[in-house]
């Protein structure tokens, strides 16, 4: 995952925010993913194709006309699955400038504090 940190970190014009944040997935996260993702592959090939046999003899997953099921249920999860993190991504753009918004604010404020001080220091020189 470092690895794939660290291409994408290269590529010109690769959003930042989309990076990940600094940490990594350990390996058991890794592992779970992959095997995640094997098994519900042949799943989803078990229910799509009629030759496709997961467990041996026979494939009781096959459903016909599966193909266009499966193929919405990807699509469908796909657009709810972006919609989320594009709204995650979202929401912390508008953290980090609600927080520099406050860092401003902040500087300003001390800004105007020590002119304020420096006026009444000449006022009370004169």
């Amino acid at each position: 995952m470092r690895l794939l940190a660290a291409l994408l970190a290269r590529v010109e014009g690769y959003p930042p925010s989309l990076r990940p944040a600094g940490t990594t997935p350990g390996w058991t996260a890794l592992a779970a993913g992959a095997l995640f993702g094997a098994l519900s592959h042949v799943a989803l090939d078990g229910i799509i194709h009629a030759d496709v046999r997961p467990f041996g003899a026979g494939n009781p997953l096959y459903v016909p006309g599966g193909f266009v099921l499966v193929h919405v249920l990807c699509l469908v999860t796909g657009v709810v699955g972006a919609a989320a993190w594009g709204a995650q991504i979202w929401r912390a753009g508008r953290q980090l400038a609600a927080g520099a918004d406050r860092a401003a604010g902040c500087a300003r404020g001390t800004v105007r504090r020590a002119r304020r001080r420096n006026r009444a220091r000449r006022r009370d020189d004169h």
